[in-house]
């Protein structure tokens, strides 16, 4: 990002897995941790900017225009970091990003459900309802396992 001082914003999360007295098996344990810190963060972090990025578009009198919102970041985010996000937000090319994801958004509603893991909520919550028994296929199959347990020398009656 142009005008992010060098280190970028990778700074702005710290290297909490240095500060700890708990240490991973396997280096395995180690990436899968770092995975999943990384993309917690990430989202963590989007939600803080748009809730920022609103704050500041109201404080701004509801202007969409980033660059009114200069200088009214959150103050966890330094100040040049934040002018440089408004910067980014307002280039041509990253507005017509935006709008063109917006409307893939409102075209495709299915593809933005929301999931556990690899498998959509819809699709455990169908997983999950119990099949409809036949009463006359649960029969047979009692039927069945009495008639087979008579076979079978194994089982003796008392």
């Amino acid at each position: 990002m142009e005008g992010v001082p060098k280190g970028g914003l990778g700074q702005l999360i710290p290297n909490i897995f240095g500060r700890t007295s708990y240490h991973f098996v396997t280096e395995r344990e180690v990436a899968d941790a770092r995975t999943t810190w990384n993309k917690i963060a990430a989202n963590r972090f989007t939600d803080y900017l748009n809730k920022h990025k609103a704050a500041a578009k109201k404080a701004s009198g509801n202007f969409d225009d980033p660059l009114m919102w200069k200088g009214r970041g959150p103050p966890a985010i330094r100040r040049d970091y934040w002018n440089a996000m408004c910067d980014k937000w307002a280039t041509e090319d990253f507005r017509h990003r935006s709008r063109i994801a917006a409307e893939n958004q409102t075209k495709m509603p299915e593809a933005t459900l929301h999931t556990s893991g690899s498998k959509s909520f819809e699709r455990q919550k169908r997983k999950m309802v119990p099949p409809i028994r036949d009463p006359t296929i649960e029969t047979h199959q009692v039927e069945r396992a009495e008639r087979d347990d008579d076979e079978d020398p194994r089982i003796q009656d008392d």
